[in-house]
């Protein structure tokens, strides 16, 4: 009893030993579990931390982006400055050139001129064009005035030997009148015998001609009826010989082509027979047409005419007789070639048919001592395959019953660890799904506070880029003024006499002007003054005489404040 108590202690201590191992196991791995969770938090932790860190650089990089593309915005506008005074200050050396000015704006005399040698402005120049035009204005009028005087009086010759020469025609012209008259009187009678004959002529003629046309109907008539009778009787030979040849044809698989091709020549014969009578029709017409209109010479003419074409009519008919003859012997020889070619074809056709049947009698006796051998084959095969099939079933249904009894047993053996396992994976599971609550709260907390971040940088970087984006219209603008500040401004005197432009004519203050009358350039001082703001604008400009007839121009700067 004693020993059957101390192998069941020691069993029972076995059996704590091997739970007491499982279950230290079991609490290693949850501990590993644990650590390897932490170290899965912390590593997340990093990450993120490393993801602001980046956002934090990235958003330092965007601040430096804009901040050099505020810089180069702002070069980039100090150099349109720079290019529009230059394009300005261009315009200006453009126009005084064009004035011939010195770049100091003073005119230089041009030596070698015909008129404006002596002056010394571009408006003493216009002067002195103006005085020479005068004197060659009173000079071409003085011009004309003798040069009238000298025509009035060679108009006062010519106009009395036109007179004269007015009569003489006239009285020509009675006498050629006169002369006329006469002359149709004696045209008129002449004419009147002359047509009287010439009707008496087409009387004859047209009676000729009537009875010609008649008899040269009835020939035509009758050559036409010959011409169908002969048609009709060649078109039944052809029929016959057409169906005969198509009697042949259809007892031999041979290429119709050529006959076709022969057939199309008999019909391009017979219509070029037509044609050819057509054109004799057409040139009998023609040939009495001419008649008509050679009166005097129609019977002499329409005879050897006739003769002409009835020999031309005879030399053609000869000629398709000629060929007609040649197109049946040719026609001939074919069919005699073409039965010798069914004869032969049908010789080879039937040769040929002899050794086919030969080739698919052996085929046929090949094929059978194959079916013969193959089934004999198979037969074999499958007995082999059988009896192959029978000893392998019997293995695998010894091996599927020692599988089953095997199959018991570590099922058992499962259950039990599983009802072990469930236990220790129970108490691990609650261990975790505490640290995962831990771990979810410091995340939300942990997300929260990346997401005021992120919103408080891109309220940062909008804020940044509001500020670029109003500094860049504000240079937009200043542009846009500076490139509208070119003014150009019309005057007109009302009166003559002195003459005032104030700063409220022009489109708002002007800091620079040129000033131009009747398209000269006026120099301060000496044509017109100006007086200027304290600001540094144009308060007015005067000149001490001008007209109604001047045209003043003013050219110059508005005044821009600049906002950036």
């Amino acid at each position: 009893m004693a020993a059957n108590e101390t192998a069941r202690d020691a069993s029972v201590e076995a059996i704590r030993q091997a739970l007491q191992e499982d279950i230290d196991l079991n609490e290693a791995d949850a501990d590993a579990a644990i650590a390897a969770e932490q170290s899965r938090a912390q590593t997340e932790e990093g990450l993120i931390r490393d993801e602001f860190a980046a956002a934090d650089a990235a958003i330092l990089v965007l601040h430096n982006a804009l901040q050099a593309q505020h810089d180069a915005d702002h070069i980039t506008m100090q150099t349109l400055f720079q290019a529009a005074d230059q394009a300005i200050q261009a315009e200006l050396d453009a126009s005084q050139a064009s004035m011939g000015l010195e770049d100091d704006g003073s005119y230089v005399a041009k030596q070698d001129a015909h008129y404006i040698a002596a002056a010394s402005s571009m408006k003493g120049a216009d002067e002195l064009l103006d005085a020479a035009l005068k004197v060659e204005e009173l000079a071409r009028i003085a011009a004309d005035s003798a040069e009238e005087t000298r025509a009035l009086a060679a108009e006062a010759v010519l106009q009395g030997n036109i007179d004269d020469e007015e009569t003489r025609a006239l009285a020509a012209e009675a006498g050629l009148a006169a002369d006329i008259v006469a002359e149709a009187s004696a045209r008129s009678a002449a004419d009147s015998a002359e047509q009287a004959a010439r009707i008496a002529a087409d009387d004859v003629l047209t009676a000729a001609v009537a009875q010609e046309v008649s008899d040269r109907q009835a020939a035509i008539t009758a050559e036409e009826n010959a011409r169908i009778a002969a048609d009709a009787v060649l078109q039944n030979n052809i029929n016959t010989e057409t169906a005969r040849i198509n009697a042949i044809l259809e007892g031999a698989s041979v290429d119709s082509d050529s006959f076709a091709e022969v057939m199309s020549i008999l019909t391009s014969i017979d219509a070029e027979n037509d044609s050819n009578f057509a054109s004799y029709v057409a040139s009998n017409d023609a040939a009495l047409a001419s008649e008509i209109a050679t009166a005097r010479a129609a019977e002499a003419a329409n005879a050897a005419a006739i003769s002409a074409e009835e020999t031309r009519a005879l030399g053609i008919e000869a000629g398709l007789r000629s060929d007609l003859d040649t197109l049946e012997g040719e026609f001939d020889a074919y069919v005699v070639s073409n039965d010798a070619a069914l004869a032969l074809e049908a010789q080879t056709a039937r040769a040929a048919e002899v050794a086919n049947a030969t080739a698919i009698a052996a085929v046929a006796s090949d094929l059978s001592d194959y079916e013969t051998s193959n089934d004999a084959a198979l037969a074999q095969e499958a007995a082999t395959r059988l009896a192959e099939d029978t000893a392998l079933q019997s293995n695998i249904d010894a091996e599927e019953a020692a599988r089953l009894a095997a199959d018991g047993v570590l099922q058992s053996n499962l259950d039990a660890e599983a009802a072990t396992r469930l236990a220790a994976d129970t108490a691990l599971q609650s261990n975790i799904d505490a640290e995962e609550a831990a771990r979810i709260a410091a995340d939300d907390v942990l997300a929260a506070d990346l997401a005021q971040e992120i919103i408080d940088r891109g309220a940062a970087v909008s804020a940044e880029e509001a500020a670029r984006l109003a500094h860049e219209a504000l240079v937009l603008a200043d542009l846009t003024a500076l490139m509208g500040r070119h003014v150009t401004e019309k005057f007109v005197p009302q009166s003559n006499g002195a003459f005032v432009i104030g700063a409220d004519a022009f489109a708002g203050p002007m800091v620079s002007v040129d000033v131009y009358m009747n398209g000269m350039l006026m120099e301060l001082g000496n044509d017109y003054s100006l007086s200027m703001t304290p600001e540094g604008t144009v308060d007015q400009i005067s000149f001490a005489e001008a007209f109604t007839s001047d045209v003043v121009i003013v050219k110059g700067m508005l005044k821009v404040a600049l906002q950036s």
